[in-house]
């Protein structure tokens, strides 16, 4: 069945299974539980930027069911600025995106956010 837009002007949040899959081959995402000691992180997405983050967010959290919680960590940069609102596009409840400084932030060169995000399905 072949990938068509929809017509109306509301997302309707539909990526293709094709793009689904070979995305989840390319990065895939580990749905590991770390801890800092003093927060739990559920998705770690250092290193990645907007909108491959975006994309990370939303096949974890696609994953999960609905009303789940899910601690996000992410960069604090420019190409990051969309994630929150994107976020928000698909459905999700953003509960706080806020500057981060836990253990995994001391000594490192780029400011942290730590996103807390409610699945909605």
């Amino acid at each position: 069945m072949p990938y068509k837009k929809s017509k109306s002007k509301e997302s309707t949040g539909y990526l293709p299974p094709a793009i689904a899959l070979a995305v989840a081959a390319l990065f895939p995402i580990l749905s590991l539980t770390m801890s800092d000691g003093e927060q739990k992180i559920d998705l770690d997405l250092r290193g990645s930027f907007c909108p491959m983050a975006f994309v990370k967010l939303r096949l974890f959290a696609d994953r999960m069911p609905h009303g789940a919680v899910i601690h996000v960590l992410y960069e604090d940069s420019a190409a990051n600025e969309p994630l929150a609102r994107s976020t928000l596009g698909i459905g999700h409840e953003v509960i706080s995106d806020e500057c981060y400084a836990g253990k995994l932030a001391k000594g490192g060169a780029t400011r942290l956010k730590l996103m807390t995000v409610r699945v909605v399905k």
